[in-house]
């Protein structure tokens, strides 16, 4: 009976890790403020900037993920021509997306008890201050708390 409880145990960590690593839609909560990863419009309905914010209808993100680099195109909700993205002044936001754009790619690091999101051109990650949104120094196994998500 050990045996069986530490098997499926094992398999229940196994899925929770890689539940990430695959396309479909993520809401992404910040692990400080419980708070999710939204993405603004502008005037023409287009999807420009994001923000972190109480969880709602702008949070969720359709992933893409490209198996041969292992990193995720990010689209705020169903508007597949528009990517997460972020350039070498740690500004995060959202754009039109464009072939083969590794300013707009994205690791999902798993760290053990929550995900780390890795840019994939900066190798800067994901953070917040529980207000704004925008790119950190860090490592995948740190403890910044500020570049968790679930």
């Amino acid at each position: 009976m050990t045996v069986v409880t530490m098997l499926v145990s094992a398999a229940l960590v196994l899925a929770s890790a890689t539940a990430a690593q695959a396309d479909g839609k993520h809401m992404w909560r910040h692990k400080t403020s419980d708070e999710c990863l939204f993405f603004a419009y502008d005037g023409n309905q287009a999807p420009v900037d994001v923000g972190i914010h109480g969880c709602g209808f702008n949070d969720l993100w359709n992933e893409q993920y490209n198996a041969n680099d292992d990193t995720y195109l990010m689209h705020p909700g169903n508007k597949l021509g528009s990517c997460l993205a972020a350039y070498s002044n740690d500004d995060v936001y959202v754009e039109p997306c464009t072939p083969n754009n590794d300013w707009q790619r994205w690791y999902q690091r798993w760290t053990g008890t929550h995900w780390k999101l890795q840019h994939k051109q900066t190798g800067r990650y994901l953070d917040s201050n529980d207000s704004s949104v925008y790119l950190g120094p860090g490592g995948w196994n740190n403890d910044n708390k500020y570049q968790l998500w679930y």
